[in-house]
């Protein structure tokens, strides 16, 4: 988690960034003591749920703004934001669904930004991955079942999909399929045992506490299409200048580099 000591000590002491969220919390108008008295709640993609906690308290810390984190799929969070939600920040696992709320009125063209871009990974708790390579695993008949995410409403089970397409086995594999409501699920059931193996996000298994001991292997990137990840405020928010400073926040060179090195997430444009 981002809240051990080290990585702790490296977030909050960084000075190019506690002087960028410094100079919003003091400099912008409508910011300042009022911070304290008021809480930003982000609806966020199930797979960036341990990120987003500990981030969120280096951000209280650095800024004094509460958040508040709701998590789902993005498809549901997307319903939840249409029907009226109040939300102020929605923190997708896509890029559709930001785009539509911005074509709708329901979101500000101008703060639309990638805040990551997601990974696959393969992953066990039953089979020994180490030395293996996916395509070899996936095709061969020593699994009973595979966790995805429901392709419909989660963009991390469109993606893995595209893998299995790409290998050409995605008609043969349908009875075997266990289709979790969001990325969060899905690793459920593959963390549990009940299924053999889970295409879940990279992120997911670089956030548990033992990771360097998990059985996983990373999908080849050229498998699916990008997962690029994309935050907006939502229009009718009333605190729009706090979560403006809140993305400001998940978009500086410090956290970037910390999604990229501690869960997994790849660089944007990579």
């Amino acid at each position: 988690m981002l809240n051990d000591v080290k990585t702790r000590r490296k977030l909050v002491n960084s000075p190019i960034l506690r002087a960028a969220i410094i100079g919003m919390i003091y400099f912008l108008p409508g910011l300042g003591k009022a911070v304290y008295a008021v809480t930003l709640h982000v609806a966020v993609a199930s797979n960036f749920l341990a990120a987003s906690k500990a981030l969120a308290l280096q951000f209280q810390a650095i800024s004094g703004i509460s958040v508040s984190i709701s998590s789902g799929s993005t498809g549901k969070l997307y319903a939840q934001i249409i029907n009226g939600a109040p939300y102020d920040v929605f923190m997708a696992a896509n890029a559709r669904e930001p785009g539509r709320l911005v074509k709708g009125g329901l979101a500000l063209a101008d703060s639309r930004l990638t805040y990551a871009v997601g990974r696959l990974a393969l992953y066990s708790s039953r089979i020994i991955l180490a030395g293996k390579q996916a395509d070899f695993i996936l095709k061969s008949n020593h699994w009973d079942h595979l966790a995805i995410a429901n392709p419909t409403i989660a963009p991390y089970g469109v993606a893995a999909r595209e893998v299995l397409q790409h290998l050409g086995i995605w008609r043969k594999v349908q009875p075997r399929l266990i289709k979790g409501e969001n990325i969060g699920q899905t690793f459920y059931f593959a963390r549990s045992g009940n299924v053999a193996l889970g295409l879940v996000a990279l992120s997911q298994v670089k956030s548990q506490e033992n990771s360097a001991k998990l059985q996983y292997v990373t999908i080849p990137r050229g498998w699916y299409q990008p997962i690029e990840q994309q935050a907006v405020i939502l229009s009718r928010s009333r605190i729009k200048i706090e979560a403006r400073a809140f993305l400001e926040f998940l978009h500086s060179p410090a956290v970037m580099q910390l999604l990229i090195e501690k869960y997994g997430y790849g660089g944007l444009g990579k």
